[in-house]
């Protein structure tokens, strides 16, 4: 079993309500319960006691605390208190060890984390699931934590451990159920990281129609994949070779603008910072880029604009205007990128 700090939660066991007890407890906590109305009839019918006199002698014999008899017994009314003593000194035994078994096994631990997992998942949003826990996933999961984000993780597997607080979902990310129990329709987005185009792809496809807002990127091996990936509904297609080999070329090609793209991007490096930031209806960040002068008064550069009006990602000049809904990429120190995110999207 993986040891990592977040939780564990197969499917099967979200998609049913797990009982506080399992079968065989509950066989012999029905048996524990049922010992006093035994008791009770069996005084009632032989000695002709009334119900809470029947009642009070069963409690006292069962639990052997020895006050002594209610009434006087006749011979039939012994006979009938050995055998309920035998009777109940086993049942109460036989309870006791199911129990202690059941918490000493970790049963009852577990069925409490089977719980706490399905409650809080019913309350997670905004958060990011990744389907596929080998290297790649392990990276975006990396990546995803260190900028403080919500992950849970699909896998078929219960493998390779994971960073603390990240979500484990053990089952086949290709059936809508598993998805689901992700908290897909909650989730901000998806990152489809199997090491099989086919599964990639049908999983990519579940997901758009249960969350058509939802930002999806999905891992493929080879061109005609990745147009199926794409028309399936997912944002981004990710190649590993063809993304190595453009990265190596550009290290060959351009070493510092690589360097400053790692530098800006990466989790190893903390002085500089690359975001995105949607302008917010209410901010001041609007109008000209050159009367706002953003590096001198906030610290911060734009280095790439998306305009909401037709999608195209361009490189702004001074004379661009800045209109709610635009998608600004600002690079400069985590501080003053942090605080522009705040300002830029109230």
């Amino acid at each position: 079993m993986s040891d990592h700090p977040g939780w564990l939660l197969r499917v099967s066991d979200a998609l049913s309500e797990p009982p506080m007890v399992v079968p065989w407890m509950r066989r012999s906590l029905a048996l524990l319960l049922a010992l006093p109305l035994v008791g009770t009839v069996g005084y009632s019918l032989i000695e002709k006691w009334s119900v809470f006199d029947s009642l009070y002698m069963s409690i006292i014999t069962i639990t052997t605390i020895g006050f002594g008899e209610v009434h006087p017994l006749s011979e039939s009314g012994r006979a009938f208190t050995i055998v309920y003593i035998l009777a109940g000194v086993g049942v109460v035994g036989h309870a006791v060890s199911t129990l202690a078994t059941f918490v000493a096994d970790g049963g009852f631990l577990a069925n409490l984390r089977t719980r706490r997992a399905r409650m809080e998942l019913k309350h997670m949003r905004d958060h990011y699931v990744v389907v596929g826990n080998g290297r790649l996933g392990r990276e975006i999961v990396a990546e995803l934590t260190h900028h403080g984000a919500q992950v849970v993780v699909i896998d078929r597997e219960e493998t390779n451990p994971l960073p603390h607080g990240v979500r484990l979902i053990v089952g086949d990310a290709t059936q809508d159920d598993t998805l689901k129990v992700a908290g897909i329709e909650r989730a901000r987005g998806l990152a489809v990281a199997t090491p099989s185009d086919a599964v990639n792809v049908y999983v990519t496809l579940s997901a758009r129609q249960i969350n058509p807002n939802l930002v999806i990127h999905t891992r493929v091996e080879d061109d005609g994949a990745g147009h199926k990936a794409k028309r399936a509904g997912a944002d981004g297609v990710i190649q590993p070779y063809h993304l190595g080999g453009s990265r190596v070329a550009m290290g060959l090609l351009r070493p510092a603008s690589l360097d400053f793209v790692e530098h800006a991007t990466q989790r190893q490096f903390d002085d500089l910072h690359m975001e995105d930031v949607l302008v917010g209806p209410t901010t001041k960040i609007r109008g000209r880029l050159g009367s706002l002068d953003l590096h001198t008064t906030r610290g911060v550069s734009i280095v790439a604009l998306r305009k909401q009006s037709d999608g195209q990602l361009v490189y702004p000049g001074a004379d661009t205007v800045l209109a709610t809904g635009d998608m600004l990429v600002v690079v400069g120190p985590p501080d003053r990128v942090i605080a522009f995110v705040a300002e830029a999207s109230a």
